[in-house]
């Protein structure tokens, strides 16, 4: 949630987070958990007194708006973001604002979640377009008008293998 004003606004309802994405899996902000403690650095006294350092977090073993192949995806790519108990950590203490570095926090999340989809849609895309090297090269020489080639060579492996047999005494 975000103040504006004395108005609370959930995140996903302002202008930054409202741009279209092409992924599925958005996080549900009501089922991330939110921690705040004193920023560390540079800023004097107002580090120590305002709580601006913000962490969320999500157990992925729990998350029932990922899919299992999302969840290996996440493991395989960010698995040093995730504790054993299956827990995804994001971290944000760039601005003095705890509502800002919630929504960076918030942000950065869902880009993660974003890379680490792609990344599981491209590797699914490659296997599902990939061939079998002698199947493919089967197709090409159909398509070149060559399968009277294919023809003969098949007969001539079968010859052999024929022949092969008669030499062992196995036929």
């Amino acid at each position: 949630l975000k103040m504006l004003g004395r108005l609370f606004v959930p995140l996903s309802r302002r202008p930054c987070c409202q741009a279209a994405r092409a992924f599925a899996f958005r996080v549900p902000e009501d089922k991330l958990i939110k921690k705040v403690s004193g920023a560390r650095g540079p800023g004097g006294q107002s580090v120590n007194r305002s709580k601006t350092h913000v962490q969320i977090f999500f157990n992925v073993h729990e998350a029932d708006w990922l899919s299992d192949d999302m969840k290996n995806e996440l493991f395989q790519m960010h698995g040093h973001r995730i504790n054993k108990q299956g827990v995804f950590q994001v971290a944000c203490q760039e601005t003095s604002s705890q509502t800002s570095n919630l929504d960076i926090a918030v942000r950065k999340l869902q880009e993660l979640i974003d890379e680490a989809e792609s990344e599981m849609l491209r590797r699914k895309h490659k296997e599902e377009n990939w061939k079998d090297p002698i199947q493919h090269i089967i197709e090409k020489k159909i398509k070149q008008g060559r399968g009277d080639e294919i023809k003969r060579r098949e007969e001539a492996i079968k010859k052999s293998k024929m022949m092969n047999k008669i030499r062992k005494g196995n036929f």
